[in-house]
């Protein structure tokens, strides 16, 4: 057994053609005639600050 060797990777790693989110990204979705407006933080959508920017009935 080599001790020297790293150990393998464990879960799923990142393509590396992907380059992470901006500071300060936002996510607009739209559905049902409303559009949202949702901040994210990382890889993460921060959904207490989330807004709708536009509803129509």
């Amino acid at each position: 057994i080599d001790h020297n060797a790293a150990p393998p990777l464990i879960g799923p790693t990142p393509r590396a053609d992907i380059s992470p989110l901006t500071p300060g990204a936002n996510l607009l979705f739209a559905q049902s005639g409303k559009i949202d407006h949702i901040p994210l933080d990382g890889n993460r959508m921060n959904k207490d600050e989330s807004k709708t920017v536009l509803h129509v009935p």
